[in-house]
């Protein structure tokens, strides 16, 4: 999440717009990550075979397995 400070203010909505939107993308990308591995993990593969595919670290591979 986003946090601005008065010191460092973006100079524009624009700009403002375009910090949520690279924001919205990221969060996007790790939610995506997040679905594969899950579904990977449903389909018996290990915490570290899962690692070795996706950008997640193991120890929320491992939270994700532990949730299922």
């Amino acid at each position: 999440m986003v946090y601005v400070d008065r010191d460092n203010l973006p100079q524009s909505w624009a700009e403002l717009e375009r910090v949520f939107r690279e924001e919205g993308k990221e969060e996007g990308k790790e939610e995506s990550e997040r679905s594969v591995a899950r579904r990977m993990l449903k389909d018996g593969m290990s915490v570290e075979l899962v690692a070795k595919y996706v950008t997640l670290s193991k120890e929320k591979i491992q939270k994700l397995a532990d949730e299922l």
